[in-house]
């Protein structure tokens, strides 16, 4: 370990790269220095040469990189999957509506599943500003709005 003598003290102490050096485990540095060594031979060797999209500009996402990575590998998360699925069920009432069914007992039980998948909805969303209200006879047709 390289010291640095302090001239007041007349001790030796070391100098602030070598402690943080000192910090990391011996194994540690051992498997990043392996690491680089690895990647280092690789491209050497011409192993980043092929790729595709080299020397082609990065097409980067609206949005925040996390949903990209998810959009990209064709994964929804829980909550879009509910969203999409109340969405339907909104519209099976509107198109039901739209036919001329008046309020009856079947409408009112499908009506109080969506509110139950609305609730469990608000649960799962990751923020409070995606949270949606119940849906009622009368507001199916203005909420669906909402849902898209």
């Amino acid at each position: 370990m390289s010291k640095k003598r302090n001239p007041a003290e007349g001790s030796e102490q070391p100098l602030p790269q070598q402690l943080a050096e000192d910090a990391v485990p011996s194994s540690d540095k051992m498997t990043h220095t392996w690491m680089e060594e690895i990647y280092r031979d690789f491209e050497e060797r011409g192993g980043m040469d092929d790729l595709p999209g080299k020397g082609k500009p990065l097409k980067l996402e609206d949005g925040d990189v996390l949903s990209s990575i998810l959009k990209n590998a064709n994964y929804l998360p829980p909550w879009v999957e509910l969203r999409m699925e109340i969405r339907g069920r909104l519209l099976r009432i509107c198109n039901r509506i739209k036919a001329g069914e008046k309020e009856d007992a079947e409408l009112n039980r499908e009506l109080e599943e969506i509110n139950l998948n609305i609730r469990k909805y608000n649960q799962m969303v990751p923020s409070p500003l995606l949270q949606r209200n119940k849906v009622y006879l009368e507001t199916v047709k203005t909420q669906l709005d909402k849902w898209d």
